[in-house]
């Protein structure tokens, strides 16, 4: 298990590049933490330096947020998704987090505890935790 503290938000960029170097393996990720740990602010810094233009927003209302998006003439999709509001693993099945598991998407979950049971091994997961007021830990699983 790696484990890095970031002390200011603009020692995240780092470990958003350490992520995307990490995306070759596995481009499915699960992101853990609590409510206010910074799991969106790093995804929006990881689809930044994937060169994704549009605006990355909270997926936590519509639950998932497709992004789509060509560099280098390479067309390539993103689906970030958050399970927060869901309570059972049949609602989450009937979204489609089979289908969005299994294709070559990317996919990055916040709050993917509901659905362990479909996580592989290869699987990338990012666990944020307080560590001080603005500090942070970040634990790669």
């Amino acid at each position: 298990m790696e484990e890095i503290i970031i002390k200011d938000i603009s020692e995240l960029a780092d470990v958003a590049k350490r992520i995307v170097d990490k995306l070759s393996e596995s481009r499915k990720v699960f992101f853990y933490g609590e409510v206010g740990a910074g799991k969106t602010t790093l995804i929006k810094q990881i689809c930044s330096l994937m060169h994704i233009k549009d605006e990355i927003t909270s997926p936590s209302y519509p639950i998932i947020n497709q992004y789509f998006w060509e560099y280098k003439g390479v067309q390539s999709s993103l689906n970030h998704i958050d399970l927060y509001r869901l309570n059972e693993l049949e609602e989450a099945i009937s979204i489609g987090i089979e289908d969005c598991l299994e294709d070559d998407s990317y996919c990055f979950v916040e709050w993917p505890a509901l659905i362990e049971p479909f996580a592989e091994d290869k699987f990338l997961k990012i666990k944020i935790l307080h560590h001080g007021v603005s500090s942070r830990k970040i634990l790669f699983l």
